[in-house]
């Protein structure tokens, strides 16, 4: 779970007893506990102003928003919404002041009075809205007419149950015969919209749905038609008049909301001049007053209770109902709700009618003739009782319109207008003279209507009562949704457990891929990318260059969503509507500066244009600011806009989302002769963030494809790059306007190389109230198989506090005492306790569903990571058929698959990769690599995961009585597609000892490289575009000194594979490749196809014609099934050595054995080393000819006893006497770099345990930020001390932060280390032959370096001297693949523009933690 920190102390936890999940405070401040709302607005409002301006940037998102005008500047606060569109001037009836507001304003500022006539005029404004005043009118007659004729069919006939029972039957009828005609004439569906799904055939869900509808109606109308026959029509409805203070008063009581003052007064016109209106009407019939009472209760309170089912009726209606598979219970239109109500409400009141009135009717047919006093004219009851029914129906469908449209509140006001309607019509029908009293109260309701309708608060209760729904997901007293219902705004909440923070302001870090936010199944790529285009698993949007037909069940069932919410013009405009609601809101209008030339993974190092004139941030928009850039026509760029598509994110939030292009550069010219890495640029918006109401809040901030941006004057580096939502940024804002700053920056190896060069952003606020959240979807348990959890289990009592940090998330980890569960659900209790006090800060309860797996099917284990939290995997453990020629003593090999990147695991995609193969002879096992990207593309973090889930096999053999063969860890067949390809290439060239087979498909080589070619973005066949090894070419970075960049490759030479071939020498190697794949081009497979040719590696290579990326069943072909089982069925368990073979090493750390030879050290870092060894049959020796090597070991592999054998060493003899593997007893191992101390900056991943973050009060901020990265990018887990706090004996590297020229946490010059502090003169290095090189304290100068632990552990120190300097070289913690980062880094000011060409000092260190001279470079 994930643990966000709401306070500003320290806190811990006490006492839990899960295995995993996350749990986030976000850092909060004190809020009122007073709502503030604003103002509702009505449909009709919507309606007008619908005139566009025209927007060459308009678009529609992938969100399912529509296209949106362009926004002019704000001049206040307050923005007018027309039609779903967001306009610079009010419209006249969106944000307008009350009278109020108007009167505080003129109390408050010193105007003149025509000022403040002004301002009084402005708020005396009343709405107009056409549509909405011509239904209004019709529904008046309609209602008039059946209460008139109701009354006189009453005088004659007095059986008030006989009425309302032909009125259901009548409306029902009716509603049928209307489908009827719709489905016989379709020009009527056209005509007449509310026909166009026709009656539904009844289900239970519809029953359940619509009867409690019913019931309302059948006691609303037999106490309203009781009410008409014993009382005046006049005074019946000066009764229903007063609903709306029924309404009002039942949320004061139900809900505590507060009104306004002005509601409350409001009111009182209102029902004081009902109340004259019908004086004259007043009589003593004290039966009927009650009868009319509790009707106008009854429908007041149907009006709340229905008001969901109106919703979704007018939402199904506009977009008609979904699959049956896409939602649990399917959503009735309004004819079908109208049909079915009044239909159950007709066979529900006949045995009332039966009761009361019908027997005696059936039992005495003299009753159906009219009373001899009735008048002759109305003689004629079944022309009266006809034209009755059709009234009435009328009256019920206009309602049910107006009651979607609107919300309950402003219903009872044009309810209340049409009982003055009905009054006056009463009193023309039968004749009856208006007083001056009845004319006093006409006029003092028309007065109070106004009042309130001015009033601004309206619609604060049924804001209220739809985030009490949003928070709890209770079917209670559903209100006004404005057409979301259904869509994210809704759905977003639906796991949120605690009200004081919404469950996607906190997602959980092991939870479904885009659970997150819309609570929807997880989603894998089903076009099986190398990397997710256009975001990732919370992204969902169509990728470029995919098509349709490659889509799978998940993302086609994304795009019918996608298709019909942004086609539906009702949906679109309500939610942007209901953002007027929210506490915080984004600007529509954003300016855009760019693009500029920027290489793959540079803007890692700053590498950006602007900040040579200050930074964008002092920047102000002007359109005629020009300013150079490579990339654009005539060699500048201007300014421009951008039109956001803004939506709900739940009852609090706001969601932007942008789409950025630029059309002022020729991307096709650049293309041709770049090939992809033309199609990388970056970029800055501006935008607006609006944060309502009159206290600071503490908001939650996404920010999906951003790498980094600015909130105000505040930076912020890491963002959310790949779209996880794992951390979240905890905000503290004032109210007002808040500028944002976004950088963009357009990368193909995240958003591919096909389709326009745009950008897709996403970004989500919302405030929270509260502290701790623990989300259900975080909740990480393993399957039950045969009643047992099939996890790691163990207790964790007296286990140390878990410390937050303020505004820290970390993920936590528990273990589960308990392995056998009855249940099928767990219940999960937590208690925090703040730092030093036994008092309990909060405490909270989640439920987990565990899913029951039988023991051959693929199944969710878990265990920890060596980072300290808990991953997962997907094992599928051999058939019954596999088995049947197989040894119950033999040990099985591992099939591991390497997923794709942005691909859950735990998707049907991943988990049911093999079921075309279901008897392969081994263990088929998925790792998760701890993220969709395996944290680092599968390598040392998504290794150290897949050595975890390898050793978890054993336990899982253990927990369920495994039976049949057991399993070898060490004998494994390996495979992957796209990324995972590329995961395979590295086991294969990292661990070649282990694999017994390898099978990429689809997979690059690597992901960096130097050279380039014009045909890199398309289908190379020349032989000149062999000279491609990098996914993306790294060009386009910043003009820098040759052995800068030379520096810069060698610290990604671990990850060339191309380079380390020889490495997979007698391993059968089978590749497969779709010739027409556009996202990873054949040209990778093809080339090292070659490769394996030149390093006498074994291997076969198949192209498929035709095929693209990813295709249904693309890793289990026929020729890659008979791949599989050759392996497993033919090879040995032991394989003898090679008579010749060569060992390629590029970072000893990183690197398993070879035959049986491990390599410990290189003589010189950041240069490749390599052993070639031949085996002399005539002297039975075997000779080793070495390169670049300081140390090696020989390890007792089974089948490499080299003890054996005579060995030759360069030319010299050697004599193995003894066990030769590396033991603890050595004295280099002490004092010199070995093991995973060795590599770049990334080796801090190597880590045993949780990061320790060491931090000081003024660092603290930059601290937070990187433990969120850490656990967004990693996952990863972080601990922030105080340094005082700290022992040398803390498990888990070390990351420490000092700031200024004091140097605290770093080395003097009598201490080890050849970087350290001089507080008179700077920062200095030391080379090996004791020179010192200062660098004085200057602005921006900082440095991030490496330093050797206890026990092997390391110390990753950030300096700098200011803050710039600080953050400049924070930027270097390894975060994306592929940037390069050297053991350490000097930066200054000029970094911020000029890149790694910038940089004072970057290199290597020796295995003496010194500085490698070879490798170095000072200035």
């Amino acid at each position: 779970m994930t643990a966000v920190n709401n306070e500003r102390r320290w806190s811990h936890q006490s006492s839990s007893s899960i295995q995993d999940e996350a749990t986030k405070f976000p850092d909060l401040e004190p809020t009122s506990s007073r709502d503030y709302l604003a103002t509702h607005e009505e449909e009709g409002d919507r309606q007008r102003n619908t005139r566009r301006s025209p927007s060459p940037h308009s678009w529609s998102a992938l969100n399912g928003g529509q296209r949106n005008d362009r926004w002019q500047a704000r001049k206040d606060h307050h923005i007018a919404w027309s039609n779903g569109h967001l306009s610079g001037t009010p419209s006249k009836h969106g944000r307008q002041k009350s009278i109020s507001e108007a009167i505080k304003t003129i109390r408050t500022r010193k105007g003149s009075v025509s000022a403040n006539a002004a301002e009084l005029a402005d708020a005396l404004k009343a709405p107009v809205s056409v549509r909405l005043i011509l239904l209004c009118l019709v529904w008046y007659m309609s209602s008039a007419l059946t209460n008139t004729s109701s009354k006189t069919i009453l005088n004659a006939f007095p059986r008030p149950v006989t009425l309302t029972v032909i009125q259901f039957a009548c409306v029902s009828s009716w509603c049928l015969a209307l489908a009827v005609s719709g489905s016989l004439f379709p020009p009527l569906q056209k005509a007449i919209p509310i026909l166009k799904h026709g009656i539904r055939y009844p289900t239970r869900d519809i029953i359940r749905t619509t009867l409690p509808l019913a019931m309302f109606q059948i006691g609303g109308h037999i106490l309203s038609s009781t009410a008409t026959e014993k009382i005046p029509v006049s005074l019946v409805h000066t009764i229903k008049g007063l609903s709306p203070l029924f309404t009002v008063l039942a949320y004061r009581i139900v809900y505590k909301i507060h009104y306004a003052t002005a509601t409350y007064l409001s009111l009182i016109p209102l029902t004081l001049g009902v109340v004259l209106a019908c004086s004259v009407e007043f009589s003593g019939n004290i039966f009927g007053v009650l009868c009319a009472f509790g009707g106008a209760l009854i429908f007041v309170t149907q009006n709340i209770f229905s008001k969901k089912l109106f919703n979704e009726a007018a939402r199904v209606e506009a977009e008609g109902p979904l699959p049956a598979s896409t939602q649990r219970h399917q959503k009735l239109d309004k004819l079908n709700l109208l049909c079915y109500c009044s239909g159950l409400a007709f066979l529900l009141t006949c045995p009332i009618w039966l009761w009361t009135e019908g027997l005696p009717i059936l039992s005495s047919p003299i009753l159906l003739t009219p009373f001899p006093e009735a008048p002759a004219h109305k003689a004629n009851l079944p022309l009266e009782f006809f034209f009755n029914g059709i009234f009435h129906f009328g009256q019920n469908i206009l309602a049910f319109i107006l009651l979607s449209m609107v919300s309950p509140v402003t219903y009872s006001v044009a309810s209340l207008i049409k009982r003055v309607f009905v009054i006056v019509v009463a009193i023309v029908w039968f004749g009856n003279r208006t007083t001056s009293v009845q004319a006093a109260g006409i006029v003092l309701t028309f007065l109070g209507l106004y009042l309130y309708d001015r009033t601004s608060d309206a619609a604060k209760g049924d804001r209220k009562v739809k985030l009490e729904q949003l928070r709890t997901d209770a079917p209670i007293l559903p209100t006004y949704a404005g057409g979301v219902g259904g869509g994210d705004g809704q759905s977003s909440l639906s796991g949120a457990l605690f009200t004081t923070t919404p469950s996607s302001a906190v997602s959980g870090i092991f939870g479904s891929a885009n659970g997150f936010v819309t609570g929807e199944d997880k989603k894998f790529d089903a076009a099986g990318p190398g990397r997710p285009r256009e975001g990732s698993q919370s992204w969902r949007g169509f990728s470029p260059g995919r098509r349709a037909d490659e889509l799978g069940k998940g993302d086609k069932l994304d795009a019918h969503k996608r298709k019909r919410r942004s086609s539906d013009p009702a949906t679109s405009t309500s939610s942007l509507h209901l953002l007027r609601s929210m506490q915080v809101s984004f600007s529509k209008t954003w300016h855009l500066l760019g693009p500029f030339q920027v290489g793959t993974r540079e803007a890692t190092w700053g590498a950006d244009p602007l900040e040579y004139h200050g930074g964008f941030r002092s920047l102000s928009y002007n359109r005629s600011a020009r300013y150079r850039s490579s990339l654009a026509i005539n060699g500048t760029v201007g300014w421009s806009t951008l039109t956001a598509d803004l939506s709900l994110a739940g009852p609090d939030g706001a969601e932007a989302d942008l789409l950025v292009r630029f059309d002022n550069t020729d991307w096709k010219s650049l293309q041709m002769v770049y090939g992809w890495a033309a199609l990388q640029y970056q970029g800055w918006t501006r935008g607006e963030l609006v944060v309502d109401g009159d206290q600071r809040k503490t908001v939650i901030l996404y920010t999906d494809q951003v790498l980094e941006f600015w909130i105000d004057d505040e930076h912020h580096f890491g963002g959310d790059f790949y779209g996880y939502r794992r951390a979240p940024l905890v905000l503290h804002l004032d109210p007002g306007i808040h500028k944002v700053d976004v950088r963009i920056i357009r990368d193909v190896r995240a958003r591919g190389g096909g389709g326009e060069p745009t950008v897709s952003i996403r970004l989500k606020a919302e405030v929270s109230e509260g502290g701790l959240n623990v989300v259900e979807g975080s909740i990480l348990l393993p399957d039950m198989v045969g009643g047992k959890l099939v996890g790691f289990t163990v207790r964790m009592k007296n286990s140390p506090p878990f410390r937050l940090a303020p505004g820290q998330s970390r993920p936590l980890s528990f273990n589960i005492a308990v392995s056998i569960v009855a249940a099928d659900e767990v219940l999960i209790d937590i208690t925090y306790k703040l730092d030093h006090s036994s008092e309990v800060f909060r405490t909270c309860q989640v439920r987990h569903v565990v899913i029951s797996r039988e023991q051959r099917e693929p199944q969710t284990i878990t265990y920890m990571h060596p980072g300290g939290i808990v991953s997962y995997a997907i094992l599928r453990a051999p058939s019954e058929k596999s088995l049947r020629h197989v040894d119950p003593d033999d040990r099985l090999p591992i099939v591991l698959g390497f997923h794709g990147a942005g691909v859950e695991t735990d998707s049907d995609l991943v988990r049911h990769t093999f079921d075309d193969a279901p008897d392969l002879e081994g263990w088929v096992l998925f790792p998760s690599g701890v993220t969709t990207w395996s944290g680092d593309d599968w390598h040392r973090w998504g290794v150290a995961d897949t050595e975890a889930a390898i050793a978890a096999i054993p336990d899982w053999i253990r927990t369920v009585g495994w039976q049949g063969p057991s399993v070898n860890v060490n004998r494994r067949l390996i495979t992957g597609h796209s990324n995972g390809g590329q995961g395979t290439w590295y086991a294969l060239t990292h661990s070649p000892d282990k694999i017994m087979g390898a099978a990429p498909v689809s997979g690059y080589s690597s992901i960096q490289g130097q050279s380039s070619n014009a045909s890199a973005s398309v289908l190379p066949t020349t032989a000149s575009s062999l000279t491609i090894t990098a996914y993306v070419p790294y060009l386009f970075w910043q003009e820098a000194d040759p052995l800068v960049t030379a520096i810069i490759q060698n610290a990604l030479a671990d990850y060339r594979h191309e380079l380390l071939l020889e490495n997979g020498c007698c391993i059968p190697i089978h590749q497969e490749h779709g010739t027409l794949d556009d996202n990873v081009p054949p040209l990778h497979s093809r080339r090292l196809n070659q490769l394996l040719l030149q390093a006498d590696c074994t291997s076969e290579y198949v192209e498929l014609p035709g095929g693209g990326h990813w295709y249904e069943g693309v890793m289990t072909t026929p020729s890659l099934l008979k791949f599989y089982g050759k392996i497993l069925e033919d090879q040995p368990a032991v394989k003898p050595l090679s008579s010749s073979f060569g060992i390629a090493i590029a970072n000893p750390g990183t690197m398993g054995s070879k035959g049986g030879i491990v390599v410990d050290q290189l003589k010189f870092p950041g240069r490749a080393g390599r052993i070639q060894a031949d085996y002399n049959a005539s002297s039975s020796s075997w000779h080793l000819s070495t390169s670049n090597i300081h140390r090696l070991h020989f390890s007792t592999t089974p089948g490499h006893d080299w003890m054996r054998s005579n060995l030759v060493i360069d030319g010299h003899k050697v004599e193995l006497l003894q066990d030769v593997s590396l033991s603890d007893q050595c004295q280099w191992l002490q004092t010199q770099r070995h093991g995973r101390q060795l590599g770049a900056l990334d080796a801090i991943f190597g880590t045993s345990s949780q990061h320790v973050i060491l931090t000081t009060h003024e660092t603290l901020s930059l601290a937070v930020q990187i433990s969120r990265n850490l656990l967004q990018y990693f996952g990863a887990d972080a601990k922030i001390i105080d340094p005082d706090l700290s022992s040398r004996t803390e498990e888990g590297d070390k990351i420490l932060l000092s700031l200024g020229s004091a140097g605290q946490m770093l080395s003097t010059a009598n201490e080890l280390g050849p970087i350290f502090i001089d507080k008179e003169q700077g920062l200095c290095v030391r080379s090996v032959d004791r020179q010192l090189t200062v660098y004085g304290f200057d602005e921006g100068l900082g440095a991030i370096f490496l330093r050797p632990g206890t026990h092997q552990k390391l110390e990753l120190v950030i300096w700098g001297f200011d803050t710039l300097g600080l953050g400049l070289a924070a930027r270097m913690i390894p975060m994306l693949t592929g940037v390069g980062q050297p053991d350490f880094v000097i930066v200054g000011k000029e970094s911020a523009w000029k890149g790694a060409a910038g940089v004072h000092a970057l290199g290597m260190f020796d295995n003496s933690w010194e500085l490698a001279d070879s490798s170095a470079v000072l200035w």
